[in-house]
């Protein structure tokens, strides 16, 4: 004969909190390691959105410009040659972007690519360069008289050399100096300036695409028009930043608090 088996009990059902509760107080939890992200550091998705804005506001800007400038002049404003030498030259800190540092604030959430705000971007820091472009034009024709080959040479260098200032300022919300780039970016950024501005002295070189020498006046009316163009865009990014929603708006703040005797509240216990 078989033994009587014993009766199969069954305990008191425990709330399923409870049973929340219990699994993320569990070793199985607690023993993951929390991530940290590093103060500065190289992310995609931040990196890439830079490019898109930046990108699309310089070539918004310079095809305003063109569009403006060409009906007006006896001459193209640059030549063929002229346009594929500045976009290439322009193009190598771009590229570094990739490997640029990113603010801490930054990665705090997680960013939302809105076709709204790249549009509202392309077309304010658009529109700052090709006010400064139509300043330049004003400069040269009514000022400096300048002739076909000095004028492409000027607004050679001062588009080229406000395309990278334009990488440095807008690659943060912050202020350009409180944010540091990568070493990458910043020198390729110093390589190609110091090339912009060497180019129309290098004779034959220059003569292949149709640059002429710039007098000493000329050339500090470049750096001054420069200047004014970063201080522009510093001011505009602030006033921008301000009024349009960013993916930074409401980063580092502390989430709302629970309802006390919430069951949130009490699987966080």
């Amino acid at each position: 004969m078989k033994a009587p088996t014993r009766p199969f009990s069954v305990g008191p059902v425990k709330p399923a909190t409870t049973l929340v509760s219990e699994s993320l107080q569990s070793r199985a939890f607690t023993s993951v390691p929390r991530c940290r992200m590093p103060t500065h550091s190289s992310c995609n998705e931040p990196n890439t959105l830079k490019y898109i804005c930046i990108t699309t506001s310089a070539n918004f800007g310079n095809m305003v410009s063109m569009a403006l400038a060409a009906p007006l002049l006896p001459f193209l404003p640059l030549a063929a040659k002229q346009i594929l030498l500045n976009n290439f030259l322009s193009d190598v800190p771009s590229i570094a972007i990739s490997t640029d540092n990113v603010d801490p604030e930054t990665v705090t959430r997680p960013q939302r690519w809105k076709i709204r705000d790249v549009r509202h971007f392309m077309i304010v820091f658009g529109l700052v360069s090709s006010v400064f472009d139509l300043l330049t034009f004003a400069i040269l024709l009514l000022i400096f008289h300048a002739d076909e080959a000095t004028f492409q040479t000027t607004w050679f260098i001062i588009s080229l050399l406000t395309e990278l200032a334009v990488v440095l300022v807008l690659r943060t919300h912050r202020p350009a100096f409180r944010s540091i780039p990568s070493r990458v970016l910043m020198w390729t950024t110093v390589v190609v300036s110091l090339a912009a501005l060497s180019i129309p002295f290098l004779g034959s070189l220059a003569s292949a695409f149709g640059f002429v020498r710039l007098s000493a006046l000329e050339m500090g009316s470049v750096l001054v028009i420069l200047a004014g163009y970063i201080a522009a865009t510093e001011g505009v990014k602030a006033w921008f930043y301000r009024r349009h929603e960013t993916p930074l708006k409401g980063a580092g703040r502390h989430p709302p608090a629970l309802a006390k005797g919430s069951p949130a509240q009490r699987i966080r216990r």
